[in-house]
C-alpha cells in the first residue's frame, strides 16, 4: 500500500514543475492523505477501501491541493529539458578542466621548486589563473541552480531525477577508480625500486604512471562535481539521505533504487 500511495502522489504532481515550493506542497498533500486513511480506516474502511474513497475525492491535482489546504505556488520562470541539459554540460565540462587542473598544479610545483626556471614560475601563474577561471566559471553556472531557487518543467524534472540516480553512483566509482590508479602508481613505484631500471625506463614509467593518475582525477572530479550540482538542486532530506549512505558505506552495497518518472 505505501508503493501505491507514493505512486499516487507522484502521479497527481506528474504536470507540476520541479520546485521548493511545490516539493513542499506535494508533503503537505502527502501528510494530509495520510491522516485522512488513518481516519477512514478507524470508521471500519480497509486499506483498498479508504485508498479507493479518497482518490475519488481528490483524483485531480487541484483537487488534492483543494483538500490539504495546501498554499499555491507562486509564478516563477520554468527552466525547460533543453536548458537544463545545456547548463549541465556545461558543469561537466568545468568539472573535468578543474580536475585536469587539479592534476597538472602540484606538477608543476614540484618542477619549479627543482629546475628554478623561470619558464616555470610562468607556468605556475598560468595554471593558476586558469584553475581560478574554471572554478568562478563553475561557480557561476551552479549559482541559479539552487534548491531554493529552481524551478523545472516536468520533462527537465525527470531528466534530473535521472542525473541524479546515475551520477550517485557514478561518483562512488569513481572514488573507488582513484583508489584503485594510487595503489597502481605505488605498487609500480615500489617495483621500480626494486628492479634495476635504466634512467629512460624509469622515465617512462613514471610517464605512463602521471597520464594514468591525471585521468583517473578528470573522471573524479568530473562526477564528483556534476553531482555537487545535482544535490545544490535537491531537497535538504534528499541530500541528508545520500550522505547517510556515505557515511553508513551502505550505498556501495545497496544503492538506492533509481526514481521512476511519473
Amino acid at each position: 500500500m505505501t508503493k501505491k500511495f507514493s505512486a499516487l502522489i507522484e502521479y497527481l504532481f506528474r504536470n507540476i514543475p520541479y520546485s521548493e515550493e511545490s516539493e513542499k506542497q506535494k508533503e503537505c498533500v502527502r501528510n494530509t492523505f495520510e491522516s485522512e486513511l488513518i481516519l477512514l480506516q478507524e470508521q471500519g474502511k480497509n486499506e483498498v477501501q479508504a485508498m479507493g474513497e479518497l482518490m475519488s475525492r481528490c483524483g485531480t491535482y487541484e483537487e488534492a491541493v483543494s483538500f490539504s489546504g495546501c498554499e499555491a505556488l507562486p509564478q516563477r520562470e520554468e527552466k525547460g529539458e533543453k536548458a537544463f541539459k545545456k547548463k549541465f554540460r556545461k558543469v561537466r565540462l568545468y568539472s573535468i578542466l578543474i580536475g585536469w587542473w587539479f592534476a597538472a598544479i602540484p606538477i608543476s610545483v614540484f618542477q619549479g621548486i627543482t629546475e628554478q626556471a623561470p619558464q616555470y614560475i610562468f607556468s605556475i601563474l598560468l595554471e593558476a589563473g586558469l584553475g581560478a577561471l574554471w572554478m568562478w566559471l563553475f561557480y557561476k553556472n551552479i549559482k541559479a541552480y539552487r534548491y531554493e531557487q529552481i524551478c523545472l518543467t516536468p520533462d527537465a524534472r525527470n531528466l534530473f531525477y535521472r542525473y541524479s540516480d546515475r551520477y550517485k553512483k557514478r561518483a562512488i566509482n569513481s572514488i573507488l577508480l582513484l583508489t584503485a590508479a594510487i595503489v597502481y602508481i605505488v605498487s609500480s613505484m615500489l617495483i621500480a625500486g626494486m628492479t634495476d631500471m635504466t634512467e629512460s625506463e624509469a622515465v617512462a614509467s613514471m610517464a605512463s604512471d602521471q597520464v594514468v593518475l591525471e585521468v583517473a582525477i578528470c573522471i573524479c572530479f568530473k562526477n564528483i562535481l556534476s553531482l555537487l550540482f545535482l544535490l545544490r538542486a535537491s531537497s535538504k532530506e534528499e541530500r541528508a539521505a545520500f550522505w547517510r549512505y556515505i557515511v553508513l558505506r551502505r550505498y556501495l552495497w545497496y544503492p538506492p533504487r533509481p526514481r521512476k518518472s511519473p
